[in-house]
């Protein structure tokens, strides 16, 4: 036994220390790197591993190279399995699950550590198995990345051959990770993009060959699968008369992962562009009218029609007040101002209406007003085709200016900035998938370059494979280009539309400010109208309480005096000496009638009073002890 198989067989016995079991040899800048991986592999343990759910797939060729599938749900299972007397399958998949993207994957932390001790798995490959695990949220912002290392100029006493596993320790390893859109069931938006890490190893002398593929689904694990039988390999096993034909069948593997990262764009970027165009098209076409005056008057706040009502109406209002005027020096009357003032105002409101209403009409009609401004040049002939268009138009037909505005919510500003983010992200995606693709198009071009002779059979047997492999890297790394332009322009298209939205916004904000200012408007008239007729009420008081003033005293005195309390001389016999004679009697049956009733009365005001009041302070404290 060689030195190298009793140094794996004391490895195999800790597999736990990954990755400090690898027998390569360590250059100077990765000794760190291996220890800060083992202990970020300890701490993160509870969120990457789900010991419950424990499950592993092995995919592999077997007699005649037919594929056969083996499941793990304890490690101690695995191990008897990779441990068996029997040559070592030429070809072996071993796929590692987890619920969804956001979950811990379906194996112990032992499980992958004995996995990948025993195919010595390069460690930089953790970097990807932790962009899964338990997250609220998707981390490391859309990375990906592409890996590489390989010993085919290594000399050879310094290569990790384990002969008894029938390794020769010559290998091409890389690994990627990539990110794509898929549909997801769960969720408002059915789209999340996922990601999927892969890894390969391929020994140019054996012809084996290891992957390793963790998805946050099963299907890569079905793609696999189905597309194995189509590879092109040996039925003999011990047949090397082909060796290039498992390079090749490694080469078309690659691409059943790479193309994936190139699927479900489309729809992807048609879905994002149906939801944007649904709020972008209202903004777009949204009855506004901002072509305001040069000169800083008043009106140029309001629509064009309807500051050319308003100055219409109110060339109207003047005349009319004007002849009024010339009127109320012949006519004396208190009321003509008031009247006159209403009528003026609701001749106004019912004008702009009108003319508001015109300018919102759908369709041809708002279509012809802006072709008359054109052709004919003015604002008048708008003005005239406006009221036209209402007069022969059902109101069915006319649309409410302030009932679009309400369409406009902050809840749509916030839903584009979602797919605003959601494009960024996206854009991203691509950006760094067409990143791995070049870098792994560079890296087996690079391949072609190596000259040495355990691997210059593979190139010679391999090398139209290789060339339509390099092609077709290149040829998706175009599309994912073409994806991203299609998405970068969707992002301008939203950042415009962002921007037009927020003045639209903007302008209703405005436009709720003018039905304040209206409103107050209308207030004050209505508030200067109840002043005069105030005024003309409080001087009719006056004149009311002076006459009061004048003949209420005499009248009470007159009335008294004829009560029958005082006799006077013309009403009784002529016996009677004085002028008037005062009746005691009829005094005290008076005030025995009199003061009673206003007692009476006053008890019962004060009554009715004080139980109100009573009523009033329970109402108002009971709040405060709610």
């Amino acid at each position: 036994m060689s030195s190298m198989d009793d140094r794996f067989k004391d490895v195999w016995g800790t597999t736990a220390d990954y990755p400090k079991t690898m027998l390569r040899s360590v250059r100077p800048h990765e000794y760190h790197e291996r220890n800060s991986r083992a202990e970020k592999l300890r701490n993160e343990r509870d969120d990457l591993f789900d010991d419950e759910e424990e499950k592993l797939e092995l995919w592999e060729t077997g007699v005649e190279n037919k594929f056969s599938e083996s499941t793990f749900h304890v490690v101690e299972a695995m191990r008897e399995h990779l441990e068996k007397d029997q040559p070592e399958p030429q070809i072996r998949h071993a796929f590692l699950e987890s619920k969804n993207s956001q979950s811990p994957l379906k194996c112990s932390p032992e499980m992958l550590k004995t996995v990948f001790t025993y195919h010595q798995v390069e460690p930089s490959f953790l970097d990807a198995v932790h962009t899964f695990g338990d997250q609220a949220d998707p981390k490391d912002l859309c990375l990906m990345s592409f890996r590489s290392h390989d010993t085919l100029t290594t000399p050879k006493n310094r290569l990790a051959a384990i002969p008894k596993l029938d390794r020769s320790g010559r290998e091409i390893d890389v690994s990627y990770l990539l990110r794509a859109p898929e549909i997801k069931k769960d969720n408002d938006w059915p789209w999340q993009i996922r990601q999927a890490a892969v890894y390969n190893s391929f020994d140019v002398i054996t012809k084996r060959s290891f992957w390793c593929t963790i998805k946050g689904n099963d299907e890569f694990n079905r793609r696999i699968k189905q597309s194995s039988p189509y590879l092109d390999i040996p039925s003999d096993p011990t047949d090397k008369t082909r060796a290039s034909s498992y390079f090749n069948a490694s080469l078309a593997t690659h691409m059943v992962y790479l193309s994936w990262c190139d699927e479900n764009w489309r729809q992807y970027i048609n879905d994002i562009e149906d939801n944007i165009q649904g709020i972008l098209k209202l903004a777009r076409k949204a009855p506004i009218d901002d072509d305001l005056e040069d000169k800083g008057s008043i009106l140029a706040a309001y629509p064009k029609s309807l500051r050319e009502t308003k100055t219409r109406n109110s060339t109207m209002r003047s005349n009319k007040e004007n002849a009024s005027k010339a009127q109320s020096k012949t006519n004396t009357g208190l009321s003509a101002r008031p009247s006159m003032r209403k009528q003026s105002t609701l001749e106004v409101i019912a004008g702009a209406q009108k003319s508001l209403m015109g300018y919102l009409h759908l369709g041809g009609a708002k279509q012809k007003i802006g072709d008359l401004e054109k052709n004919q040049g003015g604002p008048a002939a708008s003005t005239m085709f406006v009221e036209n268009a209402d007069e022969n138009s059902s109101s069915e037909d006319l649309v409410d200016k302030r009932r679009v505005l309400n369409e406009f919510r902050f809840s749509d500003v916030q839903i584009l900035y979602t797919f605003s983010d959601r494009i960024r992200r996206a854009i991203l995606t691509l950006t760094l998938n067409i990143s791995v693709l070049q870098e792994m198009h560079a890296y087996y071009n690079r391949l072609l370059t190596v000259d040495i002779e355990s691997f210059r059979h593979i190139k010679e047997g391999s090398k139209e494979n290789l060339a339509e492999f390099l092609y077709e890297i290149q040829s998706l790394s175009k599309r994912l280009e073409t994806r991203r332009t299609q998405l970068e322009c969707l992002g301008t298209l939203l950042t415009e539309g962002n921007a037009l939205y927020d003045g639209i916004l903007q302008y209703r904000q405005l436009d709720i400010s003018q039905r304040f200012q209206e409103t107050a408007q209308d207030s004050a008239e209505q508030m200067h109208i109840m002043a005069n007729k105030t005024r003309l009420e409080t001087a009719s008081m006056h004149v009311i309480t002076v006459v009061t003033m004048i003949f209420l005293p005499a009248t009470f005195v007159a009335t008294f005096f004829q009560s029958g309390i005082f006799l006077w001389n013309n009403d009784v016999p002529e016996d009677m000496s004085e002028t008037y004679r005062y009746r005691g009697d009829s005094f005290n049956l008076f005030v025995w009638i009199s003061v009673p009733m206003m007692v009476a009365t006053v008890s019962v005001w004060l009554g009715v009073f004080l139980w109100m009041k009573k009523n009033m302070l329970r109402g108002v404290r009971r709040p405060r002890r709610a």
